[in-house]
């Protein structure tokens, strides 16, 4: 499916660039699927602050993620840009809500699914979305704060009839926290430069252009 800057994801920012929708999914050894949906629109930043890599990135598949490490050079200049005083703001630049010009400005919201098709009861399903929440502690930091309405669903829907686990309950939520982490770093790494009448709003793509040179194109 698209991913980036489309659906919720059109207008969606982190700390510091463009969020967007991305997802991610795993087949577990039974044939337990695990899938994830995240809306990016964090208050809080998804990269490692000292290289410039998404927080999650180790989470993923063998070439999920083809990225450089970012040379000292790049990593400077990206901050660097950051830093400018001119830069539309988003996430943490942000006034906590009540307190700045607009009191409506400041709230961003991270808000995904993450769904299996292994048949859980309900509360294995709630386990399920606070699997996905702990994904979203993995990729962003920080994050749960007060100005964020981070919110997972999650939804079982069996794909047989004979009630059974085909994988162990704890193998299905750890698949689904590692899931939703890696929706994140997609919509990151998927998310597209825009202007608003804020500002350039540069996405990862556009920062870290040496460390994308892998990436495929969009």
């Amino acid at each position: 499916m698209a991913q980036g800057c489309v659906g919720a994801g059109t207008g969606a920012v982190t700390a510091e660039l463009k969020g967007g929708i991305g997802t991610a999914s795993a087949v577990l050894p039974g044939g337990t699927v695990v899938g994830a949906l995240a809306a990016v629109n964090a208050h809080g930043s998804t990269l490692d602050p000292a290289i410039g890599l998404p927080y999650a990135l180790g989470l993923g598949a063998d070439g999920e993620f083809p990225l450089a490490t970012p040379s000292a050079a790049e990593h400077t200049a990206a901050q660097r840009r950051l830093a400018e005083p001119g830069r539309a703001r988003t996430g943490l630049a942000l006034p906590v809500p009540g307190t700045g010009p607009d009191p409506a400005l400041g709230p961003n919201t991270v808000i995904g699914a993450v769904a299996t098709d292994a048949p859980l009861d309900a509360a294995a399903v709630h386990r399920l979305a606070a699997a996905g929440q702990r994904g979203m502690a993995r990729a962003i930091s920080p994050v749960h704060s007060r100005t964020d309405g981070d919110t997972v669903f999650a939804v079982s829907v069996p794909g047989s009839d004979d009630g059974g686990l085909a994988d162990p309950l704890p193998a299905v939520l750890a698949a689904a926290e590692r899931a939703f982490a890696r929706a994140i770093v997609h919509a990151v790494l998927q998310a597209e430069s825009v202007v608003t009448p804020f500002g350039r709003i540069a996405a990862y793509r556009e920062l870290y252009p040496g460390a994308c040179a892998a990436l495929p194109l969009k």
